[in-house]
């Protein structure tokens, strides 16, 4: 029974952990990750 009242810690600590996983560098269906871009902040910001 106590295991059933770890369920929502356990989920949550799942949910940081993918939060602090780095994205990949590869572009997708919205395009070339900004992160790993060549460009510039002024680009960025601009």
């Amino acid at each position: 029974m106590y295991l059933l009242n770890l369920i929502p810690y356990v989920g949550g600590l799942i949910v940081f952990v993918f939060m602090l996983i780095d994205s990949r560098a590869e572009p997708n269906v919205h395009g070339p990750s900004p992160k790993y871009g060549i460009r510039g902040t002024v680009d960025t910001f601009a």
